[in-house]
């Protein structure tokens, strides 16, 4: 579209789309914030772009991961009633709708923002923050047995490194907008 779109999130047998879009009008506020909008692919093709039901004008949903092991969707968003900045939230997937997103909690979500939500091979969470304790800017963190444990240098750097994919259990890939 002539707006933000991306990034996306595919399901392993490829039959559910999810993508963050921009609204194409801004809120009362003169916001153009992010939207999450997905396809349901059927016997007959695509579905046409279905509104993520708990998507609102006034707050971004954005960065959608779908975990295909749990059937569930995970995000970030500056929704009300989170912790601060950008949290991650999770709605799980019935095929045929979506259920009210829970927000990951305190062990997760900080008053900073935590973005870019994956899972490493083993199946841990794998996300993005600009937390007091990071080298600055995004770094990524992973969630394992309730505790954050922050990547190391050459990974995480004073520059935003985040969202994180893997392709093996021993290789993948990150973005990260340092310089060369």
């Amino acid at each position: 579209s002539r707006l933000h779109d991306g990034p996306l999130a595919i399901n392993r047998d490829t039959t559910l789309l999810i993508i963050t879009r921009n609204y194409p009008k801004a809120n009362e506020h003169g916001d153009h914030n992010l939207f999450l909008e997905y396809y349901v692919r059927g016997m007959s093709g695509w579905s046409k772009p279905i509104v993520f039901p708990y998507a609102h004008i006034n707050y971004s949903l954005q960065h959608p991961h779908y975990n295909d092991s749990e059937r569930t969707l995970y995000f970030s968003s500056d929704m009300p009633g989170g912790f601060g900045g950008f949290d991650l939230y999770k709605s799980k997937w019935n095929g045929m709708e979506w259920e009210k997103p829970v927000n990951l909690g305190p062990k997760i979500n900080t008053p900073y923002d935590e973005v870019f939500p994956s899972f490493s091979p083993l199946g841990d969470l794998i996300y993005a923050t600009n937390h007091i304790e990071t080298y600055g800017g995004l770094d990524l963190v992973l969630f394992r047995e309730d505790q954050r444990f922050l990547f190391p240098y050459p990974i995480n750097t004073p520059n935003d490194d985040f969202t994180i994919t893997f392709s093996s259990d021993q290789s993948g890939w990150f973005a990260s907008n340092r310089g060369t």
